[in-house]
């Protein structure tokens, strides 16, 4: 068998790491609130930053779920419709030797999505990486940490696609909704995470389980 070519340790190391970097800004914006009006100079900077970080947050990690589970898409018993799958090899421009290799055309990818598009692909991404892993978890649907992430997804195409000078300001109560989503975002990860975990160390027990001399029926 092929080694596979990706790594959960890895990928858990891109998410803390982008993690931190929330963390950090956050730190800094915190330091500011203690400071007096006169120190507030770079509070725009750091709203904005932290904004960045939070983008970074979301879209690295649903990145790289959908990288893993296009990677295991044709494992055996693995199941995707043919819609799921159009949806899960076109969602990025994964195939690097298309990417690199001259001469060969592939699809433009898309410059970017709406705020309800990305909602709907992070779902797709929770789902796409627990059915590759044996696991039929879903991500929560409702609750307050979906408002910040859906605030976060708004101020990102704002603030990507400015009209005017003042989509680029984030203001201190939006940074606060937004990194109230932030700690939901990673539990509902942990979740995926030891979920499919759990369904992995069944999936051995069940293998031990088996008496290799009893016939095959």
């Amino acid at each position: 068998m092929a080694e596979i070519p990706y790594s959960l340790e890895e990928f858990w190391d891109i998410v803390r790491a982008l993690a931190d970097d929330v963390r950090n800004c956050s730190g800094a914006l915190e330091m500011l609130d203690r400071q007096g009006p006169e120190d507030q100079s770079t509070g725009p900077f750091w709203r904005k930053t932290c904004a960045y970080c939070i983008f970074a947050l979301i879209e690295g990690a649903t990145y790289h779920l959908l990288y893993i589970a296009y990677v295991a898409r044709h494992t055996r018993g693995v199941v995707f419709t043919l819609e799921e799958l159009e949806a899960l090899e076109n969602a990025y421009d994964f195939d690097e030797e298309k990417r690199i290799e001259p001469g060969i055309e592939h699809k433009d990818i898309e410059p970017g999505l709406t705020p309800t598009q990305m909602i709907g692909r992070i779902k797709f991404a929770f789902n796409a990486f627990a059915r590759v892993h044996g696991s039929d978890y879903i991500m929560p649907n409702d609750g307050n940490g979906w408002a910040g992430i859906r605030l976060a997804l708004q101020v990102k195409s704002e603030i990507s696609r400015p009209r005017f000078v003042s989509e680029l300001e984030v203001s201190d109560d939006t940074v606060t909704s937004m990194l109230l989503g932030t700690p939901w975002f990673m539990q509902c990860l942990t979740a995926l995470l030891q979920d499919c975990r759990d369904c992995a160390e069944r999936r051995l027990a069940a293998w031990d389980a088996v008496d290799i001399n009893e016939p095959i029926m």
